[in-house]
């Protein structure tokens, strides 16, 4: 049996008109080359409480979840970039940033957000964790 995923496209800027949801098309496509089924795509609006339970009800029904846009630091443009974390240190957003944001996320908080992302150690394999960071390399 395959693994499954949703896609939770975040942003009242898709939902007016005003920006096109592109990811969700590179997601599917990413995902179908990887073995994954993408069972759903959801288009919400950027309010806390509704994405809290948009990915709260995906994470009961699917073994992945993705999500794009809203409310949170921007990744697009950031591969290469300094950025600024909790603690008061810095860093440079590059495929080791990412790697360990995706398997221990509190090592390296973006200052001015929460600590709310979940770990995906033992969830994704190598080879997804290469396709993510690819993808985040992509943003422009």
């Amino acid at each position: 049996m395959s693994k499954t995923a949703g896609i939770v496209i975040i942003g009242n800027e898709v939902l007016s008109g005003k920006t096109q949801d592109i990811n969700s098309h590179f997601f599917c496509t990413e995902l179908r080359r990887l073995g994954v089924e993408v069972q759903k795509i959801s288009t919400i609006q950027d309010e806390i409480e509704l994405i809290g339970n948009e990915v709260a009800a995906f994470s009961k029904r699917f073994d992945y979840v993705f999500t794009s846009g809203g409310v949170g630091p921007t990744f697009k443009g950031s591969f290469g970039n300094r950025r600024q974390w909790a603690d008061g240190t810095s860093g440079v957003m590059d495929e080791n940033y990412i790697r360990e944001s995706l398997l221990n996320p509190r090592a390296k908080v973006v200052a001015g957000f929460d600590p709310v992302m979940p770990t995906f150690q033992g969830r994704l394999k190598e080879n997804e964790i290469s396709a993510l960071i690819a993808y985040l390399r992509g943003l422009k």
